[in-house]
């Protein structure tokens, strides 16, 4: 019957300047050639302000997001990387001793609750999340000419 047959994708929506979707673009790269499995979809600022297709994975137009070959919309960086070392990996990533899974999984998880994200309780701190990675782009909270200070910091020699 000479029909093209059309293979059905998972689609990884990313922002550059996220650390949690740099988690899921690190696992792809490392594990390479899904290329055939996966497309990338990478947004913009507009896009996460705008929600588009973002919003139909992710009500909280939030990245990462992950939307499977079946129609399973998946986000948060964890459940996302779960899901693709269960269906893609090649276990590589998974330690055999159940205590230093844990305590990668606890070092993960101190970082994204008390280090980048505003649960942190000290005095005068916002989060973190994103000052490493964001572009000088300006937004509705910061103007173009002004940098997040802890890239400005020049430790003392």
């Amino acid at each position: 019957m000479g029909g093209t047959t059309q293979t059905k994708k998972c689609f990884f929506y990313d922002v550059k300047h996220s650390n949690n979707s740099a988690r899921v673009r690190l696992w792809l790269k490392v594990h390479g050639g899904l290329g055939d499995h996966i497309e990338t979809v990478t947004l913009t600022h507009a896009d996460l302000d705008g929600g588009g297709k973002l919003v139909e994975v992710n009500p909280l137009k939030k990245v990462p997001a992950f939307l499977t070959d079946n129609g399973l919309k998946l986000f948060e960086s964890f459940v996302i990387l779960s899901y693709l070392e269960d269906r893609f990996g090649d276990g590589r990533f998974i330690l055999a001793n159940v205590e230093d899974r844990a305590l990668v999984q606890l070092f993960v998880r101190i970082h994204d609750i008390y280090i980048s994200s505003p649960n942190c309780t000290q005095s005068n701190f916002s989060h973190t999340q994103g000052c490493m990675y964001l572009d000088p782009y300006p937004t509705n909270i910061h103007q173009k000419e002004e940098q997040c200070p802890i890239l400005l910091y020049a430790p003392p020699n």
